[in-house]
């Protein structure tokens, strides 16, 4: 028999999210001060590898891992964040991802960004 004289039972709540959110268009250097990096929406992540290419399949910029907007480690419409400008146009990204509570699944996405410059 048990000896405890009393019990309780407390519902646990767990707050792990996970999402990723890409976006298709960004405005680099414009006076408004927003959307001026590329930003990858992630949460609970494990894995986390961006690469941009240019229309000719050059590599622009490379992550690996998720930055904060405006902290100067997203893409900000530089060759690799600190070289020449790049032209308005359209660019390539390959997102490979997995999320921290099963890491072994991995997710590979593409598509293309806008980059728009005023």
């Amino acid at each position: 028999m048990n000896k405890c004289k009393d019990s309780i039972c407390k519902p646990i709540y767990n707050d792990y999210k996970e999402f990723v959110t890409l976006y298709n268009v960004f405005t680099p250097e414009t006076s408004t001060g927003f959307n001026d990096d590329y930003e990858v929406s992630i949460e609970g992540e494990d894995l986390y590898h961006l690469t941009i290419y240019d229309r000719w399949g050059v590599l622009v910029y490379e992550s690996f891992e998720d930055a904060e907007p405006g902290d100067g480690n997203n893409w900000n419409g530089k060759v690799k964040n600190t070289g020449a400008t790049c032209s308005d146009g359209t660019y390539y990204y390959i997102f490979e991802y997995s999320f921290a509570i099963a890491p072994d699944t991995k997710f590979k996405t593409n598509g293309t960004i806008t980059l728009i410059r005023k």
